[in-house]
């Protein structure tokens, strides 16, 4: 019983600590980015797309009416992509590119590059 004890504390244990040693590392790795691309979906299947130095704080903005005049006629609007870049250059250049694109485009870039989709490190 002990025995029992002391082994389900362990393995505990363990996996807290393997659980914030993922935190820290994906804080690095969101840290390493200084800006970001992100899409949008809004109220009306609509997509937005923008960039931010702070994906979670821009999110806020929209969805309280604060943010472009496009999506506060649309609220409310979900995150579905996030890409991380190494300066609001290449962020910026990103959005241009995709701004551009049809419907059909937009939504095969973002089934194409779901592995640079940072999504899951800006949920709550």
């Amino acid at each position: 019983m002990a025995r029992q004890a002391a082994l389900r504390s362990y393995h505990l244990s363990l996996f807290t600590m393997m659980m914030a040693l993922i935190r820290r590392n994906s804080k690095r790795f969101i840290m390493d980015h200084k800006a970001y691309m992100y899409v949008l979906e809004c109220r009306d299947g609509s997509y937005y797309t923008g960039y931010t130095t702070d994906v979670r704080r821009r999110l806020a903005v929209h969805n309280s009416g604060k943010g472009a005049k496009y999506t506060r006629a649309r609220l409310p609007v979900k995150l579905i992509y996030a890409q991380g870049f190494a300066s609001k250059e290449e962020a910026m250049s990103a959005e241009a590119l995709l701004k551009r694109k049809k419907r059909p485009q937009k939504e095969q870039f973002l089934s194409e590059n779901q592995d640079r989709n940072l999504l899951s490190y800006f949920e709550e």
